[in-house]
């Protein structure tokens, strides 16, 4: 026999393929969905409203967005904030048209605007000074 048969025979063996990668995603954990209070979805509103009226003034403002991108494996997903310039609020179908990067595919970015829960930057802080 040789040598590198011989090894062969003493090399670990995986008896159940796949359970590893069963066991790390039973244990990978994600976040809870949680809605806007009123008050909260109201300065969302009044935020969006500022930016879409600056964007008719020919401004495209730089903020950061973090919104909620749920799982496509369990339950739950995460809360991610990107920080990009707005290209256009799109109303009618509920979406943030984000300014394309270099690198990201063909189409702009798009973000929800249901799993918005806050928007932040200079265009846009003062709201955040409004007592609730």
């Amino acid at each position: 026999m040789s040598l590198y048969d011989r090894a062969a025979q003493f090399a670990p063996f995986a008896a159940l393929t796949g359970y590893e990668d069963m066991v790390r995603e039973e244990a990978r954990e994600t976040s809870e969905h949680r809605l806007p209070e009123e008050w909260e979805q109201e300065k969302l509103n009044e935020k969006l409203k500022l930016i879409s009226e600056a964007i008719l003034e020919g401004n495209h403002p730089t903020l950061s967005i973090t919104y909620f991108v749920p799982d496509t494996k369990k339950t739950g997903g995460e809360y991610v904030t990107v920080t990009e310039k707005i290209k256009k609020i799109d109303i009618v179908n509920r979406k943030i048209i984000l300014m394309k990067s270099r690198n990201v595919g063909r189409n702009n970015p798009e973000i929800d605007i249901d799993e918005v829960t806050d928007i932040y930057g200079d265009l846009v802080n003062h709201f955040d000074n409004i007592p609730d």
